[in-house]
């Protein structure tokens, strides 16, 4: 329960980790049904049909980012597709799922209040950990203010009320917990895996990778999953489809 009313979730887990989980798995739904060659229409049907009780769970969570995500993947899912001779599907689908999501988002008041409070400034306390994030990283820049410890001092900063506080955002998680010593090396790794994925776009999973990864990035920006499993396998499948696109493109030489 929460200022904007209840927030569903299961498990025990975070809401918002949760409606990311959805997300990422709808989108590997609509870019599998994009992706895969099937003889009859209603086989790819059955590939989308379990994408809206995901997204009915994704909305009803509150997550503002969560939503905000999905649009991203499914945006770069549908996009390139605009060329090829599967227009009309992807034209249907792309109207059929924007459609469900604004009905959803419509029907559920919490997840209309929190963007409403987004408008107004108001993003669950990020407007004060952002600017104090930027202090600590400036007085610390190089080493950082170690693991564990920078929660502490950044809880310190944003008022006795929040106790220890995550950054709620990748960047500068690393930079405040290891600095530019240690988060340098993550960040090259991270364009690494952005490199792979736009290369995979050739090759047998299209856009999927690459819709992946900035699905998972850009809720970094608001969250902080450094620890969660599904970033890793995002980050791992962006790496292994580069590197099938590669033979495959060398194998057609």
């Amino acid at each position: 329960e929460t200022g904007s009313g209840n927030r569903i979730t299961a498990m025990s887990f975070n809401p918002n980790y949760l409606a990311y989980t959805m997300a990422l798995a709808a989108i590997i739904l609509i870019a599998t049904a994009l992706e895969t060659r099937a003889r009859y229409g209603w086989l790819k049907a059955l590939w989308v049909a379990p994408v809206l009780p995901l997204l009915a769970m994704m909305v009803r969570s509150g997550s503002r980012t969560g939503v905000a995500a999905f649009a991203i993947g499914f945006f770069l899912c549908a996009l390139p597709s605009r060329q090829s001779r599967r227009r009309l599907i992807v034209v249907f689908l792309a109207g059929a799922v924007v459609a469900s999501l604004l009905f959803l988002v419509l029907r559920n008041p919490i997840i209309v209040k929190r963007f409403e409070q987004s408008y107004e400034g108001n993003l669950a306390g990020r407007q004060l950990i952002i600017p104090a994030s930027l202090d600590m990283f400036l007085q610390k820049p190089v080493l950082g203010w170690q693991p564990v410890a920078y929660w502490e001092e950044l809880g310190r900063r944003v008022g006795k009320i929040w106790g220890v506080k995550d950054a709620h955002n990748l960047i500068f998680h690393l930079l405040l917990e290891v600095g530019l010593l240690g988060a340098v090396p993550v960040f090259v790794g991270l364009w690494l895996c952005v490199m792979g994925a736009w290369k995979a776009r050739a090759g047998n999973y299209g856009t999927l990778p690459f819709a992946l990864l900035a699905m998972t990035l850009s809720a970094n920006l608001t969250h902080t999953y450094l620890a969660r499993k599904p970033q890793w396998l995002v980050l791992a499948f962006a790496v292994a489809a580069a590197a099938t696109a590669v033979q495959r493109s060398a194998a057609a030489r």
